[in-house]
């Protein structure tokens, strides 16, 4: 029960990041509008350190999410592995820890996070895109070229950040392999034929 409750405190951190990320968009987007000259500012050069900067920031806070999920990960790990060789009289394929482990192993947990951060970071697709067109002097050709550049290049290290599945915890996965075996070995010498004892 102890460890429940701490997954569902990690789940409240987890969505305290995301709101985060929405509260970084509209404070930069609040500050921007307040400036007076929003649209001579978004179009200035420094601006684009901004908005990359600013898509570093939100990448950032998306990757803390997928360290908050590994914490959440270990502690079902964990769980399972309390049902798996302590708790026998439950049918483990049913039980709710093992078909989240069997998900932790592929990445139904972390693909969307990737796709939340891309969608987080039209606004900021958009600005660039509006400065790149007054810096390349309107050449659509280019300015096409260098936001798609810039949209593949931020979705890949997003997904090289947060898209891998998760693994057990070395330690447990260790111990598990080690028990899995004395129980095979123990059940081999108890299904062997037993020696002829001389009276």
């Amino acid at each position: 029960m102890q460890t429940r409750r701490e997954i569902d405190a990690e789940k409240h951190s987890r969505d305290n990041i995301l709101n985060v990320v929405i509260l970084v968009l509209g404070a930069a987007g609040f500050a921007s509008f307040q400036a007076g000259n929003a649209e001579r500012l978004s179009k200035s050069p420094a601006a684009l350190v901004v908005e990359l900067t600013m898509l570093v920031t939100i990448t950032g806070l998306f990757w803390l999410r997928r360290k908050k999920l590994q914490q959440i990960a270990d502690r079902w790990f964990v769980l399972h592995n309390l049902l798996q060789y302590h708790m026998t009289e439950l049918p483990l394929d049913e039980t709710l820890e093992a078909i989240v482990e069997k998900d932790l192993w592929t990445t139904r947990y972390t693909r969307k996070d990737v796709w939340v951060c891309v969608a987080v970071s039209c606004p900021i697709y958009g600005l660039v895109a509006v400065n790149l067109y007054v810096q390349l002097c309107g050449h659509s050709i280019l300015l096409a070229i260098a936001v798609v550049l810039l949209i593949l290049m931020h979705l890949g290290i997003a997904a090289l950040l947060m898209i891998r599945p998760f693994r057990c915890p070395e330690s447990l996965a260790t111990s598990r392999n080690n028990r899995t075996a004395n129980m095979r070995v123990e059940g081999s010498v108890a299904g062997a034929p037993q020696p002829d004892r001389k009276p």
